[in-house]
């Protein structure tokens, strides 16, 4: 891979418009702007995100994957949420 093309990835993950998963707490938990880079997924019984959160002291990285034979519904995205807003305020 170029790093053009890893470039060109990243910023695929800068457009995706899923905001109700980890990036679901993000804005208002620190001061200033904070970034999220991520991939969410999402069956009937599993929803997942993984991403890269960046903000002005750092950057890590939160990934939740959740799954129950009966379905999650959005209990698994609000949990991502809250794992990725709990990161950040710890991690700040």
């Amino acid at each position: 891979m170029t790093s053009s093309e890893a470039r060109h990835l990243l910023w695929l993950l800068t457009i995706v418009d899923d905001r109700g998963k980890l990036g679901r707490f993000l804005a208002g938990t620190i001061d200033g702007p904070v970034t999220l880079l991520h991939k969410a997924g999402w069956l009937a019984t599993a929803r997942h995100d993984a991403g890269i959160v960046f903000w002005s002291g750092g950057a890590f990285v939160a990934t939740v994957l959740t799954w129950r034979p009966d379905g999650v519904g959005s209990s698994g995205d609000v949990l991502a949420g809250r794992v990725a807003a709990k990161a950040l305020r710890r991690f700040r």
